[in-house]
């Protein structure tokens, strides 16, 4: 027992020595971290700004993305932090308001705000190692200089490489243009560029920091990269598109959402050039082969055919490892590009590059949108529908005024209305409200313009279409009408049923934009991603083969089976000159004549409808 309790005893004292040492160790460990912090904190105050990390990769293609060390909203709003350090509370809040970035009183001082950031954040950058040119010239890299660009290749001497220099020299002035910016900073500006076929020779003539890891396109501060991709072409474009990076991070600031800095890349970066005719940005597709490697439409068209299209919300989430898949800049490139020509949405494309040095850009377009974004689903939808080669954006705008201008009264329906409808328009919005479960009776009366592209030729059409020509599957100019729930005054929260805290659809103050990424509930049903068509994968591969040989088929339109966000499903196509509608749903009657985008305006008159409402 006395063994036992001296023992005992013995741990105990144990115990206590112990945890004398222990707290000992405690303080100590807490005197030093302290310590650290202070010199730490110290050191941050008075060291000189750090070297800003690489940007990321704006690779355009699949795989290999080199992405950025960190996306938190802190690191991105990094320069207008600084910014409004010395800036007052009330521009700060203006700032964060999307409507005053299009008010003429306030609109000017916020973009000043914006480019005083960026001008802060380029004081940080360091400049690159100059190229060692004794070693380039050892590994047979030629230098080529144009104006306000160097470009260092290995690939050989050839007019089209060689021009490669002049024509990114002559986007420079193209993109102050295009975004407002005051040309004289950008006159003696620097870009050094990089066609690489070997790019380890281009590590060892220190143009690149260390190994590359990407696969086809970079840039970082004054230098941009290229990986030779053995067409002429998609090299130069590969290479204006990180232009446009890099005049954008020059001036604005930042590249934020990803999803609106690579569209916007890809979108300008489409380019016509020749030394005698000059260089034109910003084009959209005429054709596959006028822009040698550039098939994003034609991969767009494929993707809607199976059924896996992405809604506004998904592109609109997208983060840097989406764009592995070339699918994520197809997406980007389609909906900037329609951003930017729409006329209903083209003021606030202009804006969105002012935004991207933002805390939550995503978030100011939602506020800018506002209750117009049951709108923007039914263009953007329609655009999808739609999207062909030499798209005529203008012509294809849904109609935003009514062509009756009230809405008629059951009796008058009764008694039956008329639409005059213009074949030089997409949707028209007729006026009509229609009821569910309903039956009306549409006739549609005279003839009008209607140009055959087979034929090359004006004729003279009755509205129900001639099945030597077929568009979407349907026959050309025929008249199509359908009813679509009424998208007026819903905003982002009504159309992906987002809610806050306390159950009410006000996005609020605190909204961020990802609490809600890759959302499946919409208010036109579920799943926004990869609904059901009810098709077949059988019937769906025959429609898919289709659209690539042969797009007049008479089957059924490829894009009946969009998503759940799209509107124009359904409906009824005039066979003959009188049919029979019963909707589904209640909402909006439309009507258009169909066909290709890009001859709407070569038709001509006006086709008539009746609508009559039916016991």
């Amino acid at each position: 027992m006395k063994n036992h309790n001296r023992a005992t005893s013995n741990d105990g004292v144990k115990r206590v020595v112990d945890a004398s040492l222990e707290s000992d160790r405690l303080v100590l460990f807490r005197v030093v971290l302290v310590a650290l912090v202070f010199a730490l904190t110290a050191r941050a105050a008075f060291a000189a700004p750090p070297k800003p990390r690489p940007r990321g990769d704006v690779s355009v293609g699949a795989g290999g993305v080199e992405t950025p060390a960190s996306e938190n909203g802190a690191e991105r709003s990094r320069a207008v932090r600084e910014r409004t350090n010395g800036s007052s509370p009330e521009l700060v809040a203006l700032a964060r308001d999307a409507q005053n970035w299009f008010d003429p009183k306030t609109a000017p001082k916020l973009r000043e705000f914006v480019l005083d950031a960026a001008k802060e954040r380029r004081k940080r950058w360091e400049k690159y190692p100059d190229v060692d040119l004794e070693r380039a010239a050892d590994r047979e890299i030629r230098r080529v200089a144009s104006g306000r660009i160097t470009l260092y290749t290995d690939l050989p001497s050839s007019t089209e490489v060689d021009q490669i220099p002049d024509a990114l020299d002559a986007a420079v002035p193209i993109l102050c243009k295009i975004f407002h910016a005051d040309p004289a900073p950008f006159e003696n500006w620097k870009v050094e560029a990089f066609l690489m076929r070997d790019v380890d020779a281009f590590v060892e003539i220190r143009a690149l920091e260390g190994s590359p890891r990407f696969l086809y396109g970079y840039s970082d501060r004054n230098r941009i990269f290229a990986k030779d991709q053995g067409l002429g072409y998609y090299n130069r474009f590969l290479l204006m598109h990180e232009l446009v990076h890099t005049f954008m991070h020059e001036y604005f600031g930042d590249l934020n959402p990803r999803w609106y800095s690579e569209g916007a890349a890809e979108y300008l970066a489409l380019h016509q050039w020749s030394p005698k005719k000059g260089l034109e940005l910003a084009q959209f597709p005429v054709s596959e082969k006028a822009y040698p490697g550039f098939g994003r439409l034609r991969q767009i068209r494929q993707i809607l055919a199976t059924r896996r299209a992405p809604s506004i919300l998904d592109i609109m989430s997208f983060q840097p490892r989406d764009y592995e898949q070339v699918s994520s800049y197809a997406w980007s490139w389609a909906f900037v590009s329609f951003l930017s020509r729409s006329p209903k949405y083209r003021d606030v494309a202009e804006v969105l590059p002012y935004w991207m040095v933002a805390n939550d850009p995503n978030a100011l377009f939602v506020d800018a949108i506002g209750d117009r974004w049951g709108e923007l689903e039914y263009d953007w939808a329609d655009f999808l529908e739609q999207l062909d080669y030499e798209y005529d954006f203008e012509a294809t705008a849904i109609n935003s005024d009514p062509l009756l201008p009230s809405a008629p009264t059951e009796e008058e329906l009764r008694k039956g209305v008329v639409v005059s409808i213009d074949p030089t328009r997409g949707w028209l919005d007729s006026g009509v409200r229609t009821t569910a479960g309903s039956k009306y009776k549409l006739t549609i009366a005279g003839r009008f313009k209607f140009y055959l592209e087979d034929a090359k030729k004006t004729f003279d059409f009755e509205g129900t279409g001639a099945t030597i020509e077929y568009f979407g599957g349907r026959p050309a100019g025929r008249v199509r009408a359908v009813v679509a729930p009424d998208p007026t005054g819903e905003t982002f929260a009504d159309v992906y049923q987002t809610a806050s805290d306390d159950n009410s659809r006000d996005l609020g103050a605190d909204f961020r934009f990802d609490a809600f990424r890759r959302s499946r509930h919409t208010r036109f049903g579920d799943e926004s991603l990869g609904n059901a068509s009810g098709f077949s994968d059988e019937t769906l591969a025959e429609l898919k083969s289709a659209e690539q040989t042969n797009d007049r088929e008479p089957e059924a339109s490829r894009f009946d089976f969009y998503n759940a966000l799209y509107p124009w499903n359904g409906g009824v196509d005039f066979a003959k000159s009188s049919v029979v509608l019963e909707p589904e749903r209640s909402g909006i009657l439309y009507f258009r004549v169909n066909a290709a985008p890009k001859n709407l305006k070569r038709n001509g008159g006006r086709v008539k409808v009746q609508i009559k409402l039916l016991d």
